[in-house]
This record gives C-alpha cells, structure tokens and sequence, in this order.
C-alpha cells in the first residue's frame, strides 16, 4: 500500500511544504489479512481493530502475494452495484468466514453463530456471480445467496468449499468445470436450477457431508467427470414443473463412487445413471459403484433409480420396492439390499436421522473401513460403530454409552432440530394459562402439546406444573440436545450456557415446584416455604436472562406472551411470599 510522507516549513514569508509517496510491499506471504464490515480504524487490514471494511480491497492484496490466508467477520458483504462485479478469489488464497471479529485463532470462528454473508441483492441489479473461485483456492465459512447465475463458479480451476451454506441462487448454487473440485461440510439449498454442477472429462468432484435439498432441477449434476459422494443427503429436488433426479450421472470418466448417502423424496428418480460406453465397446460403461444408501420415496414412490437395474447393481443399501409400498420387507436379495422402512426417527422431512433402532443399523458393508467410507457421518459422529457401518448419512450414536430414543430424539423437538429452546419455549408461552376446550377457562391458544403435567390442577391448563416439567433437569427436557446436534455442533457453545456459569451451576430445575397451592399452612413449614421462594427467584433471575441474553429470543416470542408469562411466574413468587408473611 502507499505510505505517504509531507513535510512542511513555516517561516514569516509562509508555510512551505512537500509530499512524497513510496510503494510498501507486504512484510510476509503468510500473513493474516483482517476484514470487518464494523470496523472503526485505519482500514489496512492488519488487525481486527484496522480491518479492512471491504473484502474486496482484501482479495485486491492477497492477489499481488501480499498475505494467503483472510479473515472475514460476521456481516454481509457484496461485490459491488455493477452485475459482472463478483468476489474472485486469489490462486492460493484462503478465505475464512465466521469470526465475531475478536479471535486469535482461526479455531475460535462459529459460522453458524457469527454469519458472514456473501450476497449479490445489495442492488437492484442483481450479480450474476457472487463468488468466482482460482486454482487452489479455499472458501470456508460462508453464506453465499441471491446470485442471478451463479453463487459459487469456477473454470479451469481446482478448489475447495467448506462450512458453507449455498442458498436461494436464481440458476446454480455451486457450478465447476475442468477442474477437481472438493465440497465438504456444505448446506447447498434452494437454488433455482442445479445445487451442484460440475463438468469436465478426467475431472474429480468430491462431495462429503452435505445437504443438498430443494433444487429447482437436479441436487447433483455430472457430465463426463467423476464424482465420488459420501455421507451426504440428497433430498426434495427436482421439483420444477417437468421434474428431475436427485443425482444425474452422465458419460463419467471412472467409475463413480456413491457410498453412505440418503437420497429420498426427489421428484423423479434419486440417481439417473447414462453412458454411452466408449466408442470400441459400446457396452463397456463405467458403472457406478452404489453401497450403504437409502434409496427411498423418489419418484413418488416409484422406481427409485434409472439406467440401472436396481436389483443388480447397488449392494447393502435400503431401496424402495413400489411392490412393497409400507416398507415391511427386510429380506435381502443377493446384493444384500432390502426395501423395507428405514425407520427416520423424526416424520419431518427435513431432519433424516436413524431411530435408534433402524434396520440400517450395522447393515452395511461389513467389508467397509474409514478407508472406504471415511472417519465421521453427516453430523462429525464416529462413521463406523460396533464395526460395521450403518446404511445412510447417518451413523446411529449414543451419548451415554447407553443407545436410547432420548438420544436422538424428544417429544418436545416440536421443530424437529435436534435442540429444546426458546423456540419450544415460544410455543409454551403463546399456550400460557389457556385451558383444554369443555373446561373452566379460556380455551384461547390451547395447545395440547404443552399439556406436560397431567396431575392434579394441572391436568386441563398449561400452567406452573406444565412449566416444571419443562424445565426440569431429569430427564432433561429444557436445553435438551440430541446425541447427533451435539456432535454436529461440539466447536459451538449454547450462549445460555456461558451466560449462567455452565451447566453444572444452573439450579435443578425440577425443583420448580411452585406455587404451593397445593400445600396448606399446616402442611408447610416456614423454613421449606422460603425455600421455595429462593428457588422461586432464581427461577425469575433465570428466565429474566433467557430473556436479555439469548440472541433470537425476542424475535421468537412475541413480548406479550412472555410479559403475560412472566406476570404469573411474578403471582407465583407474591403468593409465596404472602404466606410466608401469614405463618411469621
């Protein structure tokens, strides 16, 4: 960058004064360029203080070798107000999103809670691309949205994108030709025609761990290069008027490879396989090679592959059989395939984890090591348990040592993301004080769902007993998270927890056994009646923090609900202390 020098001498006949201006060349190839949109210093990028507000005034040093690596924080960042103007990034450079602008380390990042947003609609003239990749360039970290053409493209280049959700892209979320190209750990979801595109003969695409849903056209889209796809799920595409595939393989240069995948509800077929053989033996076809996968409810309940005889060419995987259309046969057939239900534990088709006890449990590949199917499932889970990997993205795990339905799924996960929160909370508290229709009370906003404590008073209202069992501590419900969110999430921390000192020091909230109602004065000494008003106070010193610390919380919970909520858990605490008064 220009470092700038002026001089001025002031004498009685005025000032006089020169400038010079010298070139600086960067200090180190290997150094860490800062960019935040927020920041307030010099605007250099050499620390967060003095970032950089412009990624692109970033990607403009990295290309002439000044610094390989950027640091990008939370914010939402465009290319520019022109439509051809695009993010390229640098040939060697890696770009990191999800900083809150204050780490040390690049271990320190959250991208899910610190979203770092690549857009093309800051304009009304959309960019065609948001984000161009160079040879042997990263991209990690990162929502990249609202393309024209593309979010993600590159030509003629090797690259990697990683920790990336690619979303609501006009045409294409990720497209690549002639280049080997690595996805791993991405969300690749509602874009207009293709999720993923790649192209080009003797080309490799590598796609590990990601969810690619909702496509206009295909989930994942190859011609004449070779993919190999692992612990993925491919799911819900293809549902533009005339309907498309899941996966679509056309004309591979190898053999493809698609192990460990579930590939269910696309509108036609889940995997579409055609080669045209080579031009000396038209027969000679580089067959894919398809084992441990869920096939299952493409096409409507249909034939769940094409170019391919299903029966005779994937082994040890779970497929559709329309002939079978409950899924009651487990018998398998000689490549060791059954059609029977994959047993998901959650009905939303949204959330495609195994119950905890599915027939695809340790149905795989017995012959299969991490070598073969790699060391972790779609959620960072240990890939093969009780040595034999299971069929699908998904590996069965339990937390405890002690494989139960709690450890993968709760009654209460009304909202099927494997976690009880202030979303679960929200539903609660808009059920407040409503009673069950044909009972004393008002029936408005009654939620059967919320109906948690079927004792006493309790049993047609949702009131403080349902709230007990809420929030109590065994079996946990509130903050309860399944086996599969923790591992998926283990680099991220809950912001409540560090709110309330940690798990161990938040107070049992089965212990919220409040109001005495039930309880007469004799029965209650005064001794357990301020007891309860110290629990009773910590309960509200408890919810006032959910309340002023969870970041979403009061755009999940309309205000008055909880100031209605919190109206009675405040009864509540008066009514104690007003009978702790009547036995002094």
């Amino acid at each position: 960058m220009p470092m700038r020098n002026r001089a001025v001498l002031t004498s009685s006949l005025g000032p006089v004064s020169a400038e010079w201006t010298t070139r600086v060349c960067c200090w180190s190839m290997e150094e860490v360029i800062y960019v935040d949109c927020r920041a307030k210093g010099a605007d250099v990028g050499t620390s967060w203080r003095d970032a950089y507000t412009d990624l692109q005034r970033a990607l403009a040093r990295a290309a002439v070798g000044c610094g390989c690596e950027i640091w990008v924080a939370q914010g939402e960042y465009d290319p520019g107000r022109l439509p051809e103007e695009t993010f390229v990034i640098p040939a060697g450079v890696r770009v990191y999103g999800g900083f809150a602008g204050n780490e040390s380390s690049r271990q320190q990042r959250n991208p899910k809670k610190y979203q770092t947003i690549l857009t093309g609609a800051a304009d009304a003239e959309r960019n065609e691309t948001v984000v161009r990749m160079s040879n042997n360039s990263s991209l990690d970290g990162f929502t990249i949205t609202e393309a024209v053409s593309y979010g993600i493209y590159g030509n003629e280049a090797d690259f990697t994108v990683e920790n990336c959700r690619v979303v609501n892209n006009q045409q294409y979320g990720i497209c690549a030709q002639n280049g080997d190209v690595a996805i791993k750990w991405c969300e690749i979801m509602n874009n207009g025609l293709y999720g993923i595109y790649h192209a080009g003969e003797g080309y490799a695409l590598t796609i590990d761990k990601c969810r690619i849903v909702q496509s206009g056209r295909y989930g994942i889209y190859n011609r004449f290069s070779t993919p190999t796809i692992n612990n993925s799920i491919v799911s819900r595409n293809g549902y533009l008027e005339q309907g498309f595939y899941g996966i679509r393989i056309s004309n591979p240069t190898y053999n493809p490879r698609v192990f460990c995948n579930t590939i269910v509800y696309n509108k036609l077929e889940g995997i579409f396989f055609a080669d045209n053989g080579t031009t000396i033996d038209p027969n000679d076809k580089n067959w894919p090679d398809i084992q441990n996968c869920i096939l299952w409810y493409n096409n409507s309940g249909g034939m769940q592959v094409a170019g391919f005889d299903a029966n005779t060419l994937p082994q040890y995987c779970c497929i559709y059989n329309p002939a079978d259309p409950n899924g009651t046969d487990y018998t398998l057939n000689a490549r060791n395939n059954f059609s029977g239900n994959p047993g998901f534990a959650y009905s939303d088709p949204n959330n495609l984890h195994l119950a905890y006890n599915s027939p695809c449990k340790d149905r795989g590949n017995p012959y299969h090591t991490i070598n073969d199917v790699g060391l972790s499932d779609m959620d960072g889970e240990e890939r093969i348990v009780d040595n034999r990997v299971d069929i699908g993205a998904d590996e069965i795990c339990s937390c405890d040592e002690d494989l139960s339905e709690d450890d993968i799924r709760h009654p209460l996960d009304w909202d099927s993301d494997g976690v009880i929160n202030n979303i679960q909370f929200g539903e609660f508290s808009r059920a407040w004080l409503s009673c069950e229709p044909n009972f004393p009370g008002d029936p408005n906003n009654w939620n059967p769902v919320c109906n948690l404590d079927k004792t006493g008073n309790s049993e047609h209202k949702i009131d403080l007993g349902d709230l007990a069992v809420f929030c109590e501590d065994n079996p946990q419900v509130w903050l309860w998270r399944a086996c599969w969110e923790q591992s998926r999430m283990n680099f991220i921390q809950t912001t409540l927890y560090p709110m309330i000192g940690g798990r161990e020091s938040m107070m049992s909230m089965r212990e919220f056994v409040f109001p005495a109602e039930n309880l007469s004065a004799t029965e209650q000494t005064k001794k357990s009646i301020e007891q309860q008003i110290l629990k009773m106070e910590e309960a509200i010193d408890f919810l006032e923090k959910i309340w002023l610390g969870e970041p979403n919380i009061q755009e999940e919970i309309n205000p008055e609900d909880w100031q209605e909520f919190m109206k009675a858990v405040y009864k509540g605490l008066f009514e104690l202390q007003t009978q702790n008064v009547q036995v002094e």
